[in-house]
């Protein structure tokens, strides 16, 4: 459960292959990078951003390498996640629906509709063929912006990591393979941290185990 105000994306809904979502931010955020706070543009141009990532990775998607942790092994947990595709910056498809504010908050809807091949993937990576997963993940709250991102970041990775986890007897050497977001993520703040929340489709193409001498 997110704690505290919502500062990202709270939903999305798909009407003739329309994404619409509304992502929001603080308007008076206590760590930034200027004395004053953000303008509105600013704000938005952020928000834009937030919704570009989001819409590119519900169709495109990404691919991963993640090797989990392992203290015995003394081996340091590494995830890598790159995108398949972006939505170039400036694609007139991307576009501010609406805006409102509250003391404390700004909200954008922000829309994209996707070309008839962006459809296509859109389709496919939501479709029951995929393997569905969800999870959390946090990061500090005094990293500004960046850490909605890292939060984001390790929400994904946390979600793979359960769900292989539920499936693998085994601490696995290394997982590869590709996902994508199900929907924008949602981010909220939580004793101090940004916490985020994802749902993802997994396409997990490899699990590779430690070799037993």
């Amino acid at each position: 459960m997110l704690v505290g105000f919502l500062i990202a994306s709270v939903g999305t809904v798909r009407a003739d292959d329309l994404l619409v979502g509304e992502f929001s931010a603080e308007t008076h955020p206590l760590v930034r990078d200027t004395p004053e706070p953000p303008s509105r543009q600013q704000i938005v141009t952020m928000l834009l951003s937030e919704a570009r990532f989001a819409f590119s990775g519900m169709i495109y998607g990404f691919n991963f390498n993640y090797t989990p942790s392992d203290p015995v092994r003394q081996v340091k947990e590494v995830f890598d996640l790159t995108p398949i595709a972006e939505v170039p910056w400036g694609d007139p498809r991307l576009s501010v629906l609406s805006t409102r504010s509250t003391a404390d908050l700004f909200f954008a809807q922000i829309t994209y509709r996707p070309a008839d091949f962006q459809v296509f993937r859109l389709q496919g990576w939501q479709s029951n063929s995929n393997d569905h997963a969800s999870g959390s993940g946090s990061a500090s709250y005094l990293l500004g912006t960046p850490g909605r991102a890292a939060a984001v970041n390790a929400a994904i990775k946390n979600a793979i990591r359960e769900y292989v986890r539920a499936r693998e007897y085994n601490r696995p050497r290394e997982i590869r393979g590709s996902l994508a977001l199900l929907d924008p993520p949602r981010i909220g703040v939580q004793r101090g941290d940004y916490f985020a929340e994802v749902r993802i489709a997994l396409d997990i193409r490899a699990i590779l185990p430690y070799t037993v001498f």
